[in-house]
């Protein structure tokens, strides 16, 4: 008899998952820095502290959340979802975010994520939350104190193993496609998000370089920030379409717009906007699967 998988098995699942992406930016973002005397040691360790520190904050909001509703921590707990969105939230932004930005920024994320009421994807908007801030106080950048100071260029090779600039934990291509494979394995993934999200945006972008003939829209493709967002962020739990139609068209219009914000705008962001966007319309992803014609079979007599 198989046993039936818990909010919590997901969540510890999930978080498991995510240790090998928190280690390489320690590896990445602090180990490579301190060897060339950037960084001081505690600071190899960010990336590490701003993980616990969101499992941290997600524990006190569930906190004061059971305390209001005077139900149990332990059963509220059990149900929760804020440590994997606060999980997630850390890997999504620069390792070198300033501590009271980010727990700022946290904080809204987690408390969106449990108001039921607020369809929109969280972490999406999170996202967007730290671009406007980041833009307003003039921090806007996904470099680390390495990459600020050196002119880097990264090759295919580099850019599949996570040497590539971008958000904290979002960079390793090689460690979120073995994430991938191990969670369509799991039947709460909703892999056909994931799958319809790249897919297409895969094609817009080999149509988009055989129209132009521009080589350098392949960056597009191998933007480790999209491959992060169709795996992770886009096929989000409980901020996404439930029904198959519902998930397919969900993949689709998001890749699409974010494509274009991407090739037009926002190279890595454009993807986190479109998903923010289509989030508002869930119900109307799932209401398609009712309202698409169904073959009806005539039974023979």
């Amino acid at each position: 008899m198989n046993k039936k998988v818990t909010n919590k098995d997901i969540v510890l699942n999930y978080l498991f998952l995510l240790i090998p992406l928190v280690l390489f930016s320690c590896y990445k973002n602090g180990y490579l820095l301190y060897n060339k005397n950037l960084v001081t040691l505690l600071y190899v360790f960010k990336p590490l502290i701003m993980f616990v520190t969101s499992l941290i904050l997600a524990f006190l909001i569930e906190l004061i959340y059971s305390n209001i509703q005077k139900v149990s921590i332990l059963k509220t707990m059990a149900n929760s979802y804020l440590p994997l969105y606060g999980a997630l939230f850390s890997l999504i932004v620069p390792v070198n975010i300033h501590p009271l930005l980010y727990i700022f920024l946290l904080i809204i994320i987690l408390i969106i994520s449990k108001l039921e009421f607020i369809k929109i994807n969280p972490l999406a908007f999170g996202r967007i939350l730290f671009i406007i801030t980041s833009f307003i106080i003039g921090t806007y950048t996904y470099l680390n104190v390495y990459e600020e100071n050196v002119l880097v260029s990264y090759d295919l090779w580099d850019i599949l193993l996570g040497k590539s600039i971008g958000a904290s934990g979002a960079t390793s291509i090689f460690i979120l496609t073995i994430i991938f494979f191990i969670l369509i394995t799991k039947n709460y993934y909703k892999k056909e998000i994931a799958l319809s999200s790249f897919i297409t945006f895969f094609l817009l972008d080999i149509t988009l370089i055989i129209i132009t003939k521009d080589l350098t829209k392949i960056n597009l493709l191998i933007d480790s920030e999209i491959v992060f967002a169709s795996i992770l962020i886009i096929p989000l739990l409980t901020k996404s379409p439930y029904t198959k139609i519902g998930k397919l068209s969900y993949g689709i219009i998001t890749s699409i717009i974010g494509f274009i914000i991407s090739s037009l705008f926002l190279p890595k962001e454009g993807i986190y906007i479109a998903c923010a966007i289509s989030s508002l319309f869930i119900k109307y992803f799932d209401i398609l699967e009712d309202k698409l014609p169904k073959r009806r079979l005539k039974l023979c007599k």
